[in-house]
C-alpha cells in the first residue's frame, strides 16, 4: 500500500521547519512527501484544498495525508497511517477544549443553504481540515462531492469562515461517512499559545498568518531527544 503526506504551499508560505518534520514524519512512515507549490485552480486557496484528493498530485497513492503548512510534527509523533483504518476517514474536530466555534454555529443554516448542503448537527462534528487522512478510492464519491460543492456556490469565501472545511464538515454527516475522530492533540489548534520549547502536543497547528508564521514557528523545537 503506497502512501503519501501531501500539502500545498503556495508562494513559500511553509517554514522551512515545517518542511523539515514533514519530510521526517513521512520517511519514518514509509510516505511519499508531497509538496504542492503551483495553483490548482483560480480561486481562494482554501477552496483549492478541494481540489488536491482527486488531482495528479493524489494519483495512484492509496492513502493521503493532507496537511496544512502552518503545522509542525513531533519527531515522535505515531504514524497517522496507523491510526487511521483505510475505511475510515481520519480528522480532528475544529471545537478543541470545550471552545465552540460561535461564528460558524451562528450561520451555519445560511452558508448550508447557499452551499446546497444538510448542515451537521453538532459543534463537535466541524473537522478542522488542517489535517485530513482519506483514501483517494475509498472516499472518491465524498471527494467528488466536495468539489461539485465548490462549483455549486462559486467558490464561495467569506473572511472568518474557511469553506472548504464547513462543506467537508456538512458532507461528512449527510453522506454518514465512517469516521475516525482523532484526539485534538494530533491537530492542537492555536499551538502558539504553547509554552516556547519542545511543542507538547504530536502535531501542532499554529494557524499563522504569513507575515508572523516563520517568527512564530521558529519558537518551537520538534525533535524530541
Amino acid at each position: 500500500m503506497s502512501n503519501a503526506l501531501v500539502c500545498l504551499n503556495l508562494r513559500d508560505f511553509m517554514p522551512s521547519h515545517v518542511r523539515e518534520s514533514f519530510s521526517l514524519a513521512a520517511r519514518k512512515w514509509g510516505a511519499e512527501y508531497v509538496e504542492i507549490t503551483e495553483p490548482l485552480g483560480d480561486m481562494h486557496h482554501f477552496w483549492q484544498k478541494a481540489l488536491i484528493p482527486l488531482s495528479r498530485y493524489a494519483v495512484g497513492f492509496d492513502r493521503i495525508l493532507q496537511l496544512d503548512c502552518d503545522m509542525l510534527i513531533r519527531s515522535d509523533c505515531p504514524s497517522l497511517f496507523a491510526l487511521v483504518p483505510n475505511s475510515r476517514f481520519g480528522a480532528v474536530s475544529q471545537v478543541q477544549h470545550k471552545i465552540p466555534s460561535r461564528h460558524v454555529d451562528a450561520h451555519k443554516q445560511e452558508w448550508a443553504a447557499l452551499m446546497g448542503l444538510v448542515p451537521y448537527p453538532r459543534q463537535r462534528l466541524q473537522a478542522n481540515l488542517g489535517l485530513i487522512v482519506y483514501s483517494p478510492t475509498v472516499h472518491r464519491p465524498l471527494l467528488e462531492e466536495w468539489q461539485e460543492t465548490g462549483l455549486r456556490c462559486n467558490y464561495y469565501w467569506v473572511k472568518g469562515m474557511p469553506p472548504e472545511q464547513f462543506a467537508l464538515s456538512c458532507l461528512l454527516y449527510s453522506m454518514r461517512i465512517p469516521m475516525r475522530w482523532l484526539p485534538w492533540k494530533f491537530n492542537a489548534i492555536r499551538a502558539q499559545r504553547q509554552p516556547s520549547g519542545i511543542i507538547r502536543t504530536p502535531i501542532a497547528h499554529f494557524c499563522g498568518s504569513r507575515g508572523r508564521l516563520r517568527e512564530i514557528v521558529d519558537q518551537y523545537e520538534w525533535i524530541v531527544p
